[in-house]
């Protein structure tokens, strides 16, 4: 085995030096890449409370009452128009609370969803309409309690 001197080790390691440094320098060169990404989540948001308000009624001249409402909503930019449906269905009775144990008078009314559209996004000026409607029959009208009557409507809201 032969013996390497202190002055040779110290001799190669001095020649491979600039090697060494070119290698750091390519690596201080490489390229490599980053991706960012990002979801938009397919969401509405509804203005709150409308009232279709079928005004005054006098039994004592049943004309059959009608009404309705634009309710606006929103929808994220591109998503297929929501699908809206009222709890309970279109047949619908608007209650009219009584004191003590009466059973509560009731008004029945029809109630109209209109169709919806794709969403725009959520500028305000880029809202959609819907058009709610509700109606009284005139032979539902006669037998009426004097008193105010209301139905509170759950809508389901699907996208």
């Amino acid at each position: 085995m032969k013996k390497i001197s202190t002055l040779a080790v110290i001799l190669v390691c001095i020649a491979a030096r600039p090697a060494l440094a070119q290698s750091a320098a390519a690596a201080a060169a490489a390229a490599t890449s980053l991706t960012v990404t990002a979801r938009v989540k397919a969401v509405c948001t509804f203005d709150t409370n409308p009232t279709i308000d079928l005004g005054e009624i006098d039994p004592s001249n049943a004309v059959a009452r009608s009404g309705a409402v634009d309710f606006k909503y929103w929808c994220t930019n591109g998503m297929t128009a929501p699908q809206v449906a009222a709890r309970s269905g279109a047949s619908r009775r608007m209650n009219k609370a009584v004191s003590g144990s009466a059973a509560p008078e009731a008004l029945p009314y029809t109630l109209t969803l209109g169709a919806t559209a794709a969403g725009q996004g959520f500028e305000s000026h880029k809202s959609n309409l819907v058009r709610f409607s509700a109606a009284i029959a005139a032979n539902d009208i006669p037998g009426l309690a004097a008193g105010q009557y209301e139905e509170t409507v759950t809508l389901d809201w699907t996208y």
